[in-house]
């Protein structure tokens, strides 16, 4: 109880810290700055509002002004080319300078002649007559009063096309001087176009582009204006040309190039509906034509009748839409936001000066209201921490007072008669506990005595299954030993059995080689037997070949006869001529041409005989080797005779081996048959050894099951 009271004191000095003497003046103090800062800041806020609402009627004023001014420029612009186009100088220029060219020759020396006076066209502008033909002559006659409407309207050039698109006229004499609007100087330019459609235009009416690079110009972003040119003839009014303004971003310069008034960072320039620069800044004079400038992105589309204001981070922007020749474009007139809200910074400092008097005049009030109420606070927080202390007896000051701090004096005073009512009812409490321990204690006994003879049964059911899953743990092995020894068996009558089969299959390849040679043998003997009788008709043969030789031989001999007598005959014809003188030398000639064929008849018999002996002697030869070939083919018939009475032996002894080795073979397909019953058999053992297993596993589980309810119990009973 003590150091509860202890402990009760400790955390009342720590609270006390936190004292309302600092608490009540630091809230005080707080509200008065919150009231403070809010005042100047919602004061700040206003003079903001105002401050950037007059710089935004300064910006709309100037936006608007500039607008009107540059559409007036426009305005006039338009005028000034319909006066143009049906002035008297056009209506020269259109009587005189077709004609000029024509008779000047060509028109790439005209144009030469007006390059070569200046590179600038400028100075090209100032040039009068130029070249020395008809054209030059008539050019200076008109080109006056062109030059001084240009330098008038500050326009980049003055062109007239005739009825051929052919530029007749231009002002400062650039690239695209006496060409034809099919040339490919005007392919990416809009001149084509505006040109097609001018000539199918009323009189009077102007057209445009828009902004593009203008290559025969340098490539300098540009606009061209249009109207189309009537002239009277014959009492009609006839169509004669286009004639042309090219702008520039020098166009706007008298108007936008000026500084605006409204601030040091202020100034104006023209964009067209997709938020691309068409003239120069004052401020960034080097910033390139027809790309978004500003850090807008905006596309004015064909809401053109009223202003807009836009702001960036560091910018505001007034934008004010003016119709650019029938082509929608926005002046933009921009300022720094930084400048705007420069004249806030004097606000915000008296604002400041008047939040810290007022500051100062809390704080005083606070400092007198926190003496005011932390004082009695105080004398009843120490009487607080006197009851926390376990001082029950303390008085409570301030229990007469009528405001919170007496009411709060009255509370604690009744919580300290709550407090001895307390510790009256903890004394009553303790003498029930001490009952309740006895109580306790007789239980716990009688549990002790439960729990033993439960233990007890439990551990002997326990053991009883450890000595039952332990015969079933032999009865697996055993099963386990003889399902392998049946698988060993079964393995090696399968190894058997495959040699029984390979053997049969040996024996039957046997079989059918011998069978093979056998039918081999007999094909052989009826070979030898077609080349005995080949051979007997061969030696027919050659039989009838010596007597047709020897028949041959007679007749040469009865040639080698007749040779002999008409070499005689032939003899005897020459001594007959010989003895006729001069009468019988011609038959001497033949006489002698007959003996010499004779002789050479003779000759030839002698070698047909010769070489019919050798054929005779060749023949005996063959008729000697036929007859022995007879023989070995005889010889040959009598050994394969035998040797295939010896393979028909054999045949029947490997079918006999072949028999016998196919019943070996049944006889180990049924042993095999018997040893895998008796590995199923082994099997399902071991599978009723397992369900025992499991059996006994179950037991064990509501043994332990039992044991855990037990434990319960005798937990929950000592517990309560």
């Amino acid at each position: 109880m003590r150091s509860t009271n202890d402990g009760a004191f400790a955390e009342g000095k720590t609270a006390k810290g936190f004292s309302l003497r600092v608490i009540i003046p630091t809230i005080v103090i707080c509200l008065g700055v919150l009231a403070s800062g809010s005042v100047g800041y919602f004061a700040l806020r206003e003079a903001e509002t105002g401050l950037r609402h007059g710089a935004e009627v300064q910006l709309t004023l100037t936006s608007q002004n500039t607008a009107r001014q540059l559409q007036r420029v426009v305005t006039d612009t338009q005028t000034d080319l319909q006066a143009m186009a049906s002035g008297a100088t056009m209506k020269q220029l259109v009587a005189e300078l077709p004609l000029a060219v024509e008779l000047s020759g060509d028109p790439g020396e005209i144009r030469d002649a007006y390059h070569n006076t200046s590179d600038s066209p400028a100075e090209r502008a100032e040039v009068m007559k130029g070249a020395d033909n008809l054209y030059g002559s008539k050019h200076e006659g008109i080109h006056g009063d062109f030059f001084a409407q240009w330098q008038t309207g500050g326009y980049a050039d003055m062109l007239f096309f005739d009825l051929d698109g052919l530029v007749l006229y231009s002002v400062t004499k650039s690239g695209d001087f006496l060409l034809s609007v099919e040339d490919k100087v005007f392919e990416t330019t809009p001149v084509p176009d505006l040109y097609t459609a001018a000539l199918e235009a009323a009189p009077g009416q102007v057209l445009s582009s828009e902004f593009a690079a203008y290559g025969p110009a340098g490539g300098v972003p540009s606009q061209f204006v249009a109207t189309p040119v009537y002239t009277e003839g014959f009492g009609s009014v006839e169509l004669s040309g286009v004639v042309m303004l090219r702008i520039t971003h020098s166009f706007f310069n008298e108007i936008l190039g000026q500084p605006l008034l409204i601030g040091e960072s202020a100034q104006g320039y023209l964009l067209d509906d997709k938020g691309l620069l068409l003239s120069k800044p004052v401020r960034a004079p080097s910033a390139p034509l027809l790309q978004p400038f500003g850090g807008l992105d905006l596309s004015i589309g064909d809401e053109r009748s009223g202003s807009q204001t836009l702001y960036t981070d560091s910018k505001a922007y007034q934008l004010a839409p003016i119709d650019l020749f029938g082509q929608p474009a926005v002046v933009a007139t921009e300022i720094s936001r930084a400048e705007v809200s420069a004249a806030s910074s004097n606000v915000l400092y008296s604002i400041l000066t008047v939040a810290v008097s007022v500051l100062v005049l809390v704080l005083g009030a606070a400092l007198a209201v926190a003496l005011y109420i932390s004082r009695p606070l105080a004398h009843l927080s120490s009487a607080i921490t006197r009851i926390r202390a376990g001082k029950l007896d303390t008085r409570v000051p301030g229990t007469h007072r009528r405001d919170e701090i007496g009411d709060i004096a009255r509370n604690v005073d009744a919580f300290q008669d709550g407090l001895r009512r307390e510790r009256q009812l903890a004394a009553d409490q303790e003498a029930d506990r001490a009952q309740q321990r006895e109580t306790a204690e007789r239980l716990v006994h009688l549990n002790a005595a439960f729990d033993n003879n439960v233990t007890a049964v439990i551990a002997d059911v326990n053991a009883a299954l450890r000595q039952l899953e332990s015969a079933s743990n032999q009865m697996t092995s055993v099963s386990e030993q003889t399902a392998s020894e049946a698988q060993t068996a079964a393995a090696a009558s399968d190894q058997s059995l495959q040699g029984l089969q390979a053997v049969a299959g040996a024996t039957e390849e046997l079989t059918a080689t011998v069978q093979e040679i056998d039918r081999d043998l007999a094909r052989s003997n009826r070979i030898s037997e077609e080349a005995g009788d080949k051979a007997l008709q061969a030696q027919t043969t050659i039989n009838g070949l010596e007597t047709a030789a020897g028949r041959i031989n007679e007749v040469v001999s009865l040639i080698s006869d007749i040779a002999e007598q008409t070499n005689l005959l032939a003899l005897n014809a020459t001594i007959e001529a010989a003895r006729a003188g001069e009468a019988g030398k011609g038959f001497a000639v033949v006489a002698s041409e007959v003996k010499e064929l004779a002789n050479q008849t003779g000759k030839a018999t002698e070698e047909i005989s010769s070489q019919i002996q050798a054929v005779q002697s060749e023949t005996r030869a063959a008729v000697g080797a036929i007859h022995e070939v007879i023989q070995v083919i005889g010889e040959m018939n009598e050994v394969a005779a035998a040797v295939t009475s010896a393979i028909e032996e054999q045949a029947k002894t490997t079918g006999e081996i072949s028999q016998n080795i196919q019943q070996v073979t049944g006889g180990s397909s049924e042993v095999a048959q018997a040893i895998n019953k008796v590995s199923d058999m082994a099997v399902t053992t071991g599978e009723g050894v397992e369900e025992v297993r499991q059996a006994i596993s179950h037991l064990e589980q509501r043994a332990h099951r039992v044991t855990e309810l037990v434990d319960g119990y005798l937990r929950e009973t000592k517990a309560g």
